[in-house]
């Protein structure tokens, strides 16, 4: 539980519902801040703020850029990491820490600088935020935070699918028909940035 009252009412309360039943008994343990699951909640001069919780010993380890997946699905590993954050860190100077955390961690796992910048803004643009980007604006980012924190996410899923996986979908449906003339094939899923460039899409 958290809560703003004093400590010695919070005490009260608890050694009150303790001496109730005899077989029941809470023990408790007071401080100012708690993690749950990912979220880090605090409490500062009264005021409850959350961030995103990591434990100390945890790799920043994400879906490496050179592994055999298909584009999009990097480009919703940016998405997901800056939802996660928005929803749970409650001011934008935190946000802003957590953004260069990710920053850190997909570089440490491959992904190009240029690939990261893109969709960072695009994220952004896509939510008519870039001003918590280029100028970490409160205001913007505090309607953003409550806007993401009341959607829905399946209204989310469903409205905002990325063109990539779209396109991704046609091109599997498209491979369901040509098997079906028991032709041999290979697809090429995409364009790798970090390799060479093939440009037939069947042998």
């Amino acid at each position: 539980m958290t809560s703003n009252e004093p400590v010695d009412n919070i005490k009260t309360l608890l050694d009150r519902e303790n001496a109730k039943d005899p077989n029941i008994h809470i023990t408790y343990t007071i401080h100012d801040s708690v993690e749950f699951l990912d979220v880090l909640i605090e409490n500062n001069q009264a005021q409850l703020k959350t961030s995103v919780f990591r434990k100390p010993a945890a790799d920043p380890y994400i879906l490496p850029y050179t592994s055999d997946h298909p584009r999009h699905i990097h480009s919703n590993t940016i998405h997901t990491a800056l939802l996660r954050a928005i929803r749970l860190c409650s001011d934008v100077q935190t946000f802003d820490q957590e953004r260069l955390n990710i920053e850190i961690a997909l570089l440490l796992n491959g992904y190009p600088l240029n690939f990261i910048k893109r969709h960072l803004k695009q994220f952004f643009r896509n939510h008519n935020a870039m001003s918590i980007y280029q100028d970490i604006h409160e205001e913007t980012y505090k309607k953003l935070h409550l806007q993401l924190l009341d959607e829905s996410l399946t209204h989310h899923i469903g409205s905002n699918q990325p063109e990539q996986q779209q396109q991704y979908a046609q091109t599997n449906r498209q491979c369901q028909t040509t098997t079906s003339k028991k032709q041999p094939y290979i697809i090429i899923h995409y364009q790798y940035e970090s390799g060479p460039k093939f440009n037939d899409n069947k042998l």
